[in-house]
């Protein structure tokens, strides 16, 4: 999900027929098939300020990774990484100067890659190895630099940035199957807040750690109905604000939001089961939740203030 200046949302998303991008900025949504091999299984979009869209996703037929764009009216698509089955798990963000960012795990979720668009070149590298890692990393740009979340199946939580020129990677939260289905955001005071999912069969949990207190400390948000999957964060105002699906028993999209008083916890909706969400600010301030629904449909939340 992203917005443009006027306040027009765009997705990306995916059907059993391949790639699709939509939006409302004419009034009402309207939806395109962007020609692809399909299956695909992972999006990313990025707006810039006049309107022109950018995609990246992962192509299952030819297991690689892929950019298009409709900056010249029609949809043209580059060949990113197509060494192997690469970018299944992958994320996309845009930095302070227009250039776009992505982040992905190998074929074998051994490789935590971070790759860059600069002059409509891509550059690709990897920022660690060995990583086991456990979908889906996150990634945010602070200015131009990366700041990426992942979970590693052994080893925990992890946080990566590359702000002094070489990739540094430290510990979040150690222990086993903690980590995943993460997302990372800084606040306007320079602290980190990652949310992500700790998985324990049939009592997940949602957990959140800062560094807001110049070391990492994690605690628990929720841990009701096996809950803590596919979140996203955002922070802003010395307000956290984490988007969040409960698998169990009916796959419920939930919202938690911390403020000076604590974590307050509510749903947005109940009436299915929910995946693949995406939270962001719209230019007015005001949230924002696209997700898919197990009933074949895409929706937008809107918070009413």
């Amino acid at each position: 999900l992203a917005f443009d200046s006027a306040g027009a949302a765009h997705v990306s998303f995916t059907t059993n027929l391949g790639l699709y991008y939509g939006t409302n900025a004419a009034g009402g949504w309207a939806f395109e098939q962007i020609p692809s091999p399909r299956p695909v299984t992972a999006t990313g979009i990025a707006v810039d300020g006049q309107g022109r869209v950018d995609i990246v996703y992962y192509e299952g037929e030819n297991f690689d990774v892929r950019q298009t764009t409709n900056a010249t009216g029609a949809w043209v698509t580059t060949l990113i990484a197509g060494d192997g089955i690469v970018g299944e798990d992958l994320v996309m963000s845009k930095d302070s100067q227009g250039s776009l960012h992505i982040a992905y795990l190998d074929g074998t979720r051994s490789t935590l890659v971070y790759g860059v668009r600069q002059a409509g070149v891509w550059t690709l590298e990897d920022a660690q190895t060995g990583t086991r890692g456990r979908p889906v990393p996150a990634l945010f740009m602070d200015g131009t630099t990366p700041l990426i979340s992942f979970g590693n199946y052994a080893e925990g939580l992890k946080f990566a940035t590359r702000a002094t020129g070489s990739w540094v990677v430290e510990p979040v939260d150690d222990g086993f199957d903690i980590g995943g289905w993460s997302s990372v955001a800084k606040d306007e005071a320079g602290d980190i807040h990652i949310s992500y999912h700790k998985h324990i069969v049939d009592a997940g949990e949602l957990k959140y750690a800062t560094n807001e207190s110049g070391t990492w400390v994690s605690e628990t948000v929720d841990s009701m109905n096996n809950t803590g999957w596919d979140t996203a964060l955002q922070a802003r105002g010395g307000v956290v604000h984490i988007a969040y699906v409960s698998s169990y028993p009916s796959g419920d999209l939930r919202y938690a939001a911390r403020d000076a008083n604590g974590w307050t916890t509510q749903s947005i909706s109940e009436t299915s089961s929910y995946s693949k969400t995406s939270m962001v600010f719209d230019p007015a301030g005001q949230l924002a939740v696209s997700f898919k629904r197990s009933t074949n449909a895409l929706g937008l939340a809107r918070c009413v203030p």
